[in-house]
């Protein structure tokens, strides 16, 4: 396998994970609170991060070398958990996944185009345009009832 078709089918795998990671947390959600379920997302993800560390060893004393907004990604995926666990059972997995996928295509162009937090620089050409139209209509046409 090439090293792009790899990579690919990571990206598919990671989609795939998304959705049921964000599904099963909604179903918690609704039987324990929004908060408390991302409470629980991210104990049991530091349980099983805190093992692989333990079995595959760490660089966590490299820790200071990390520009302290980067930090700020562990409060960013509690707001992700809690948004998905509240918008899921009002409009269904497809509907929420397919609006934040076509949120995410927009941030990441942007981060893309500007290179922010020292990303490489990719050109917003015509390519990656029709790609946001179509996601974003496909979006839309998921929502529609």
């Amino acid at each position: 396998m090439n090293f792009r078709l790899l990579l690919i089918t990571l990206c598919l795998v990671g989609g795939v994970t998304i959705s049921l990671q964000t599904t099963l947390a909604s179903l918690m959600s609704t039987r324990i609170g929004i908060i408390q379920s991302a409470f629980i997302v991210n104990i049991g993800g530091t349980l099983v991060s805190g093992l692989v560390l333990l079995i595959l060893g760490n660089n966590l004393r490299n820790l200071n070398q990390v520009p302290w907004y980067a930090l700020g990604a562990g409060v960013l995926g509690v707001i992700i958990i809690s948004i998905t666990n509240f918008v899921i059972p009002n409009i269904g997995v497809g509907s929420t996944l397919s609006l934040i996928i076509a949120g995410q295509l927009v941030a990441g162009m942007a981060i893309d185009r500007f290179g922010f937090f020292n990303t490489a620089v990719r050109q917003f050409d015509l390519n990656r345009l029709l790609g946001l139209i179509l996601i974003s209509g496909g979006a839309w046409l998921i929502l529609r009832r």
